[in-house]
């Protein structure tokens, strides 16, 4: 079809075809799919031989307040009741102020959630700092062969959470062990190879992650309890004792998390348990 006839189905305005509407309201092609699939924000035309979308004028005015909701936090059952609703921008007025009064209730609640909590912990579970022992134990050990799925990649240290999210999602049911880090480099760097990883049960290639079995190996061997920011001080006792017996020693820098952070909440960072080998050569 001409543009011509584009513009006589929509009234005769202008019309744009999904990547150059992205780029005008902000909003990736991937989502106004996803918006459009769920009912929040159709384009104005789609052609029935292709499946493209042509969006108009109205449409970049609703992106916009789209765009808003998305930033005050709007769920999408939340535009979807306003969206019904709103004709003109001046009409989102009514439900900012409803999501504020919705806000607050929620505020409220968690306050008072807050406030029972603590009073559960003040009763039935005294808050005492424990004080670790930091002296490390550091043995030769064996590291046994296990089949992993990972994914690798050239980053910093605080991506490998998204990582293991990444990973997790993949992987799914098949996991039957504790999450890996494997670190490619034993000197610190700003853009690190790294390997997160997890024990799996049957191989698994998807979405940027593979399968792989991790051999067995000789490897000393720390026990880190505690915060991960502080794990330094274990790094430093594998490499002291590997150079006061002469061992040679070689990448990856092993750590498994025995106890530590989930993928949505952290839990106590005092309590985290990491096991930490360095492999060393026979």
């Amino acid at each position: 079809m001409h543009w011509k006839i584009y513009n006589e189905i929509v009234g005769g305005g202008i019309i744009y075809k999904i990547g150059e509407f992205s780029q005008i309201v902000g909003i990736t092609t991937k989502t106004l799919r996803y918006y459009d699939a769920e009912g929040i924000l159709f384009p104005s035309f789609r052609n029935k031989d292709s499946g493209y979308r042509f969006y108009s004028e109205e449409d970049i005015e609703k992106a916009e307040i789209i765009s808003n909701m998305r930033k005050f936090n709007f769920t999408i059952s939340e535009m979807k009741d306003a969206l019904r609703n709103i004709k003109h921008s001046d009409d989102f007025a009514d439900y900012l102020v409803e999501k504020v009064a919705l806000t607050q209730d929620l505020i409220d609640r968690y306050t008072k959630l807050i406030l029972e909590i603590q009073e559960y912990l003040k009763d039935n579970i005294p808050i005492q700092k424990k004080e670790f022992d930091m002296t490390y134990t550091v043995s030769e050990v064996e590291i046994p062969a296990m089949k992993i799925a990972s994914i690798r990649f050239q980053g910093q240290y605080h991506e490998i959470g998204m990582y293991f999210e990444k990973l997790y999602k993949v992987v799914q049911n098949r996991v039957t062990g504790t999450p890996i880090t494997c670190y490619y480099s034993l000197e610190y760097s700003e853009q690190a190879d790294i390997e997160v990883c997890v024990p799996v049960s049957e191989k698994v290639n998807s979405d940027g992650v593979f399968s792989r079995n991790l051999p067995e190996s000789k490897a000393l061997h720390v026990t880190h309890i505690g915060k991960y920011e502080e794990l330094k001080s274990a790094y430093r006792a594998l490499f002291d004792y590997a150079n006061e017996h002469h061992l040679i020693y070689e990448a990856p820098l092993i750590e498994m998390y025995e106890k530590g952070y989930g993928t949505t909440m952290a839990g106590n960072p005092e309590k985290y348990i990491t096991e930490i080998y360095l492999p060393i050569k026979a």
